[in-house]
């Protein structure tokens, strides 16, 4: 009976914190400073200069480039170490044989 008593207590101390949370989330996102935040942040990107937009644009490009050429270059390092991982187990097959 105590097991079971315990039990429920726990389970009614998360239900009220699930709920505590619940009503704070609520609250959070009906903040109307959360909403003034976003609306002004939205009127500060809609009123960036085209050459700055264009100039982010491109150094986002640049970075996407050095980022493929990157990867690429991993590919191949990685591949050289499997190749050169192979080369000693068929020299120890061979001279096993």
């Amino acid at each position: 009976m105590s097991f079971k008593k315990d039990v429920m207590d726990k389970l009614a101390e998360i239900s009220g914190k699930i709920d505590d949370l619940q009503k704070k989330l609520d609250a959070m996102s009906d903040a109307p400073l959360l909403k003034e935040y976003y609306a002004d942040m939205e009127k500060k990107m809609s009123s960036m200069p085209d050459d700055v937009v264009q100039a982010v644009s491109n150094q986002l490009e640049k970075m996407e480039e050095e980022l493929k050429a990157l990867l690429e270059s991993m590919s191949a390092t990685s591949e050289r170490i499997a190749a050169a991982e192979k080369k000693p187990a068929k020299a120890k097959e061979k001279a096993s044989k």
